[in-house]
């Protein structure tokens, strides 16, 4: 898409008309490219005392009104008990959708988080490379780092490795490289560890790209770099770099409460197979039966384990 028809996108046939209309007949749109609208009831009460001062932009779709931008307002009036809001009402054919992508990009102060989700969907749109760096004013490689990002994030949200909450303050270089890291390990798992112990331990770019292109980690109290080698050579690849970069950071009581909570899920499933109905050849029975003494053996060293450091972290 062109600057001529990005400028058409916007303009084209529409007509405008300030109008009030009534919140009921209003409704958001279902692709709004900002997914945090932040703390409302500050707003809500400034609307309740004066109302909307600042129409918001709207689409006419035959009896409704589909939301351009201006949910936080609508949604405050809608709280203080309004029953009219005025809006900039287009008569158009424009894709309100697209539109609302291009007026919330270019607001300054959508979060990051809505910015690498709104590069993503511009790009699904059909949208080049430099056509995004044209709207949002960035370079092509910030674009291609947001798209990486978003692509990420996406599927880290998805899976529940991620909430918004967890990626509220990180930066884009932060999340680059956390995606990378998925990227390269083909698991969105690691990315997402990385990122939050990048969160908690407060990482610099540096120190996570270090752990990113496989540098090894820097030593730590307790733990020696021969312990470090030794305990890495029973685990597969991925297990690998989540235990660097265990290593690398500073275990902090948000980490460890995460990292049990997996340990509890990983249980529950566990517990769930005995209720299953077990077909197994014969010629599988003496496999089967070493996984499970296996299992076993690690299962009660788990155990144990996880008592002796109850007792290091609670005393």
């Amino acid at each position: 898409m062109n600057e001529t028809d990005r400028n058409e996108a916007t303009r084209g046939t529409t007509h405008e008309h300030i109008e009030l209309v009534s919140v009921d007949a209003v409704d958001p749109n279902p692709y709004q490219p900002r997914r945090t609208l932040g703390h409302m009831a500050e707003l809500t009460e400034s609307v309740k005392a004066q109302g909307v001062l600042v129409p918001i932009r709207v689409v006419r779709r035959r009896t409704r009104y589909r939301i351009v931008y201006g949910e936080r307002r609508w949604r405050a009036a809608k709280e203080a008990g309004l029953g009219h809001i005025p809006c900039l009402v287009c008569d158009s054919d424009v894709d309100s959708d697209e539109l609302s992508l291009i007026e919330n990009e270019q607001r300054e102060n959508l979060s990051l988080t809505d910015h690498v989700m709104a590069v993503r969907e511009f790009l699904q749109r059909g949208y080049t490379h430099q056509d995004i760096a044209t709207i949002v004013g960035k370079s092509e490689s910030h674009i291609s780092k947001c798209l990486s990002a978003g692509e990420f994030l996406s599927e880290a949200l998805a899976g529940g490795f991620l909430t918004y909450e967890d990626v509220s303050d990180v930066g884009l270089e932060h999340l680059y490289l956390a995606a990378l890291l998925a990227k390269q390990e083909e698991d969105v798992g690691i990315g997402a560890d990385l990122l939050l112990d990048a969160v908690s331990s407060h990482l610099s770019r540096e120190e996570m790209a270090r752990l990113v292109h496989g540098a090894p980690p820097r030593g730590k109290k307790g733990l020696s770099r021969s312990q470090a080698k030794t305990s890495e050579s029973s685990l597969s690849p991925p297990l690998q770099r989540r235990w660097q970069i265990t290593l690398a950071n500073p275990m902090t009581g948000s980490r460890m409460a995460r990292m049990l909570d997996t340990v509890a899920d990983m249980a529950k499933l566990l517990s769930s197979l005995a209720t299953i109905t077990l077909v197994v050849d014969e010629g599988d029975k003496t496999a089967v039966g070493e996984a499970f003494e296996k299992a076993t053996r690690s299962l009660t060293l788990l155990g144990e384990n996880l008592g002796r450091l109850r007792e290091r972290a609670l005393g």
